[in-house]
């Protein structure tokens, strides 16, 4: 009976005492989700910080990776072109990704079309045919004074 009473009989300063904890109990809950929200848009831009550093690190490794394949074939295309006939050099390429090669004027040049990226390299002779199309073990030639760049079979 007595608690009955304790519970009839309230103050004002006690329902005032109550609406003052509930109200910090909501200002508690928004500012748990400000702090939430900001946490959370602070992951996102770390993510996204980190792939694009990871994407600019990977056009570098594939510019450093194309660079070292056209000095690569082109020195052995030089060291080639000025042996004899019959002579011939296989290379293996561990860099795969898709690039063509050309040359003009005394100039190799290797195309990675998907960032339409050029890098050369200088040649000593402008007498190459280049017939491979694998690109991952490659045997060059010279035949008939000319040079031949084939796939390794």
């Amino acid at each position: 009976m007595s608690l009955k009473l304790f519970l009839q009989n309230k103050s004002p300063a006690d329902k005032k005492l109550n609406k003052k904890s509930l109200n910090s109990v909501g200002q508690m809950s928004i500012e748990f989700i400000v702090i939430f929200i900001v946490l959370f848009l602070l992951f996102v831009f770390t993510i996204y910080v980190g792939h694009e550093k990871n994407s600019t690190l990977l056009e570098q490794e594939k510019s450093i990776g194309a660079q070292n394949i056209v000095s690569s074939l082109g020195n052995i295309i030089n060291q080639v072109s000025l042996m004899a006939n019959g002579a011939e050099k296989t290379i293996t390429l561990n860099n795969k990704f898709e690039y063509g090669l050309s040359v003009n004027n005394y100039k190799l040049y290797l195309v990675i079309p998907i960032s339409n990226s050029t890098y050369g390299s200088q040649l000593v002779t402008n007498d190459v045919n280049i017939s491979a199309t694998e690109f991952e073990s490659i045997v060059v030639k010279k035949i008939n004074d000319g040079v031949v760049v084939e796939d390794a079979s």
